[in-house]
């Protein structure tokens, strides 16, 4: 298919999704008010005709012009969305309108940071999806302390046109757009997957596969060389340092194809788990749509030893949470671990029945050499083999003294999961 009829589907697509929205409320009373174009031509005060995709005009009555109007832009593309885009889109509504004017743009794949930034800026909503029945909100900037209300652009208020009518219209508007995708936003949003553990886990094991489908066959570990390979022939990504005196640990640079690493951790038990922690970033999260301040605004997530899980309440604590379990799933996948853990077991003639954790001295003792010699193989941290052992149900805490979380307080210092 050419790629201009591949524009002209998707723009198509677009327009149903607008359609969906619109139609199912107050609105199909109020075509004469609420007028929606597709491919309309607007006069420019610099050059020829400008055309947008599709545009929602609100008319007072008996008007000589709308007093507010909604313009969005469909794009197509096969990688992600530059700045210069969001530019032009700013540049064309300014030229045509002035006044009033809110943006939305709609897209099939995901803003570099400098876009995604300027759309936030300027108050532009973003909207990413392929079809009517899969779209969602990435970006939406409320206007003020009203919730159901999309911002108009910066610089193009004319109160002077927004009588009571005009504000009528707009909220129902606005509440039909919103309305339509509250169940996106409250799934957390920002271009985030809701990814499951076995979702993440077939993942992993996909790329794993991409290395060697031996590892799994034959519970193989990984290493640095390997797992530097892995990035370099499979997704062209470089390996760079962060000095020492940073408190970045690792980064994951999608648009760039760049992971960086801390100097201070390189050739530690952390290395390995920072570094594919990165990956799961790059693979799980190429359409994510959040820049740094409000990743930052959120706070970290915590694990609950009662339950046994990670709180996930915000959009952080998904990231993060996803990125972990790609890393422990990449690097202790389930065959891998097990097939040594058994391997320990033989060796000292220990059952293959769940590790036991209880208060005497010989079991401790047997515990914290078992955990060892799996951290020593895999190349990772105690703590992580805790997790993993008593996430697959190899490890059951029986002490009344001490449990699975003081065990790891033990290791705090390579507390990084």
């Amino acid at each position: 298919m050419k790629s201009v009829e591949k524009g002209d589907l998707f723009e198509a697509k677009c327009l149903a999704i607008i359609n969906k929205m619109l139609d199912n409320g107050d609105l199909i009373f109020l075509k004469e008010n609420v007028r929606i174009f597709k491919k309309k031509k607007y006069p420019s005060i610099y050059r020829e005709n400008v055309e947008f995709d599709i545009s929602i005009e609100l008319w007072a009555p008996n008007a000589k012009r709308y007093s507010m109007i909604y313009f969005i832009e469909c794009k197509n593309y096969s990688s992600r969305i530059p700045v210069e885009k969001i530019q032009k889109f700013q540049n064309d509504i300014q030229q045509v309108s002035g006044v009033n004017a809110k943006g939305i743009f709609i897209s099939n794949m995901p803003f570099q940071k400098g876009a995604f930034s300027h759309a936030e800026k300027i108050g532009m909503m973003v909207i990413q999806g392929d079809s009517a029945e899969n779209f969602k909100i990435i970006l939406h900037k409320r206007s003020g302390t009203i919730e159901n209300k999309i911002q108009i652009l910066i610089d193009s208020i004319d109160e002077t046109l927004i009588d009571s009518g005009i504000e009528t219209l707009e909220k129902i508007v606005d509440k039909q757009i919103l309305e339509s995708l509250s169940p996106n936003i409250e799934n957390v949003g920002y271009g985030i997957d809701l990814l499951n553990k076995n979702q993440i886990k077939e993942i992993a094991e996909q790329e794993l596969n991409k290395i060697s489908e031996d590892i799994l066959q034959y519970g193989y570990g990984l290493d640095l060389k390997t797992i530097t390979n892995y990035l370099s022939e499979n997704y062209n990504v470089k390996i760079e340092t962060i000095p020492r005196n940073s408190n970045i640990l690792g980064s994951c640079d999608i648009e760039n194809n760049i992971i960086s690493i801390n100097q201070s951790i390189i050739g530690t038990q952390r290395h390995l788990f920072i570094l594919c922690h990165e990956i799961g970033h790059y693979i799980l999260h190429q359409n994510l749509a959040i820049n740094q301040t409000s990743y930052d605004s959120f706070s970290d997530s915590e694990h609950n030893f009662m339950t046994g899980k990670n709180n996930l309440n915000n959009p952080r604590h998904w990231i993060e949470w996803q990125a972990n379990y790609f890393s422990i799933s990449f690097l202790l996948a389930q065959t891998s671990i097990i097939a040594k853990l058994y391997h320990y077991q033989n060796r000292k003639n220990i059952n293959k029945d769940p590790i036991y954790f209880n208060d005497q001295y010989v079991n401790r003792k047997m515990v914290f050499e078992l955990i060892n010699s799996l951290a020593y193989f895999f190349q990772v941290s105690k703590t992580s083999i805790i997790y993993r052992l008593t996430e697959l149900n190899h490890f059951k805490d029986i002490s009344r003294t001490k449990s699975v979380g003081q065990l790891i307080n033990e290791y705090r210092k390579e507390y990084y999961f």
